[in-house]
């Protein structure tokens, strides 16, 4: 029995180590999660406001209408246009509209995702490897239905 107390008298400062040694990382990982959860939160905004102003786009000309459709798509859903210093989304940059040869029109959004903490941007894909951000995009094609004849007009 006394053998057994003197090799268990050492465990609980072992355990406290390990724990201690294994924090940061379990606190990287759920920031990274968080991170990575808003991230993808953006995405879904930004590829549903697309969606949105392309299907206006497919029955309109207006750009000043299609682009209010994709920034309300892109406000409304909970996405800001600046973060601290870092513009994350600009209207008349970050909005794109082509009318492409095919008889198609696509509507494209780009927005920057803050990550608050630095390094992680540039592991997922930002070019400048410091950077607290991520590039997301998102865009939608539909026919272009202001270029279709009506029937008996052809």
């Amino acid at each position: 029995m006394k053998y057994v107390k003197e090799k268990l008298k050492g465990r609980k400062g072992q355990a406290f180590a390990e724990f201690a040694m294994m924090l940061p990382l379990m606190l990287f990982l759920i920031i990274v999660g968080l991170i990575l959860a808003l991230a993808i939160n953006s995405k879904l905004t930004i590829s549903n406001a697309s969606h949105e102003a392309a299907r206006v786009a497919a029955v309109t000309t207006d750009e000043d209408k299609i682009r209010a459709i994709a920034e309300n798509g892109v406000i409304n859903g909970g996405l800001m246009y600046q973060y601290e210093s870092m513009t994350t989304f600009d209207p008349e940059n970050d909005i794109t509209i082509n009318r492409h040869s095919d008889g198609t029109v696509s509507v494209t959004i780009q927005y920057k995702q803050p990550t608050i903490v630095p390094l992680i941007g540039g592991l997922l894909g930002n070019p400048d490897f410091w950077g607290t951000s991520i590039q997301l995009e998102s865009s939608a094609r539909f026919l272009d239905e202001t270029k279709l004849v009506p029937e008996g007009t052809g």
